[in-house]
């Protein structure tokens, strides 16, 4: 099975790990019909998933947990703590929003004409 990489698109990705979910549920001697009873989504979406479709975010972490590897999501999203410098200057504050990236003004200034 391909591993993900970063010069795949979106729907290539989508195609593997659909083709990943499929082999985790044949490793679980699971059918599409058992799948859906147990994670409470239906035959067509799992299908869709499996090939490479859209699917919503709810449906992907409900097929998770119905072949129990939800918590394989911590590899995609780790608990990152922050680093010491980040609680002195916050205090002990989460961040609330990104800060975005802004235009110096020596760029602007080096468009020429």
């Amino acid at each position: 099975m391909p591993l993900l990489v970063d010069d795949q698109t979106i729907p290539e990705i989508l195609v593997t790990v659909g083709a990943r979910m499929r082999v985790e549920r044949l490793n679980q001697n699971l059918t599409r019909a058992e799948l859906a009873n147990r994670s409470g989504v239906s035959v067509t979406t799992i299908s869709r998933c499996e090939h490479g479709g859209n699917v919503a975010t709810e449906s992907l972490v409900r097929m998770m947990r119905g072949l129990n590897t939800e918590s394989r999501l911590d590899a995609a999203f780790p608990d990152t703590a922050p680093s010491p410098l980040d609680v002195v200057e916050r205090g002990n504050t989460e961040r609330q929003r990104a800060t975005g990236r802004r235009a110096s003004r020596k760029r602007l200034t080096e468009v020429p004409w």
